[in-house]
């Protein structure tokens, strides 16, 4: 909207102009450079004689156009790429890139600034994960405060799609200063089987009624319960496999720890459990089981029944059968025969 305002002032007098705009937006002069007050969110502008068509040392009419216009403020986005809680290097967990609504891309490490961001604007971090990590959090700080986690963050992430969406517009709620660079935090983390636990097992524990662990979340609750939370009643309890489980695709955590060892019974049966990969070395002392435990004592038990054996046996079995069948009709036809010649010599 044009105002026209007539005032009266002299060359090098100076015309204080006050302009709002919402968070996110700033001003443009359009054929002028005003002096910004910050405190004050106030323009000034100082008459100079260029600008009236002639001067004659009198008060002179002439118009002056101060002519503001919105437009987006540009955001800088300053990247910490982490994995707190490993020692591993970032490479080993995955990669970042940012895009932008347009597809430019650029990969992202930690130091990575982007510039020239509009507000209101989205672009996408798109995470390629390395096996058996995940994205753990991500964090917008500035000037060292958390200002937003995670959850917070657009849809946040899309495990589908492998992407970050950030939108620049939830700034607006805490409106940190967008003159310095925000910093966004990426933490990568292990991706554990104790993280995917069920509720609870059933069965009641006792060697009457053993839990049963039929899947692999009922195994990573029953890591958790021992090693987590030093349930002793769980440490000791009775345990009854009832299919093969494939851990492939997340780290084990293996059962019993030195503060909460397994004491219990773990009965196999006739089942496996494969693939089992740990984050680190497990020493003094090793693991067992195809790395299924850690600490145990000496109440432990651990129960499996060998197939090859079994079929072994009955193989056996059958062919011993088959043998002594052989051997008893020989007998009997030997016996026949020893009959028949014998009644042949005394006709």
């Amino acid at each position: 909207q044009d105002i026209s305002s007539e005032i009266t002032a002299h060359v090098g007098s100076q015309i204080q102009i006050q302009v709002e705009s919402e968070y996110g937006y700033g001003v443009i002069w359009e054929g002028v450079t005003p002096r910004y007050d910050i405190a004050s969110q106030t323009y000034f502008y100082t008459v100079l004689a260029e600008d009236l068509t002639s001067y004659d040392g009198a008060l002179h009419s002439s118009v002056i156009l101060l002519r503001p216009v919105g437009t987006s403020t540009n955001i800088s986005f300053r990247f910490d790429v982490r994995m707190e809680e490993d020692s591993q290097s970032i490479e080993n967990a995955g990669t970042l890139t940012y895009r932008d609504a347009e597809g430019n891309s650029h990969n992202i490490t930690t130091g990575s600034l982007i510039e020239g961001i509009l507000y209101g604007n989205t672009f996408f971090l798109e995470v390629a994960l390395q096996p058996n990590y995940r994205v753990g959090y991500v964090a917008i700080v500035s000037q060292g405060i958390h200002i937003l986690d995670y959850d917070t963050i657009g849809s946040g992430f899309n495990p589908v799609s492998s992407r970050i969406e950030i939108q620049t517009s939830i700034l607006n709620e805490y409106k940190p200063d967008l003159g310095e660079a925000i910093s966004i935090i990426v933490n990568f983390e292990r991706d554990v089987w104790t993280d995917y636990r069920v509720d609870g097992l059933s069965g009641e524990g006792t060697e009457a009624s053993p839990f049963i662990i039929a899947t692999r979340e009922d195994l990573a609750y029953m890591a958790y319960m021992i090693n987590d939370e030093g349930n002793e009643y769980y440490a000791s309890a009775y345990y009854l496999l009832v299919d093969n489980l494939d851990m492939d695709g997340r780290f084990w955590e293996p059962i019993g720890t030195e503060e909460n060892p397994f004491s219990g019974t773990f009965n196999f049966d006739v089942y496996s459990i494969e693939n089992l990969e740990h984050y680190m070395v497990y020493s003094n002392p090793t693991t067992s089981y195809n790395g299924l435990f850690w600490f145990m004592t000496e109440d432990a038990q651990i129960l499996i029944t060998n197939n090859a054996l079994i079929i072994g046996l009955s193989v056996a079995g059958g062919i011993i059968l088959l043998i002594l069948l052989i051997l008893l009709i020989i007998l009997l036809v030997r016996r026949r025969n020893k009959k028949k010649m014998e009644e042949l010599a005394n006709s």
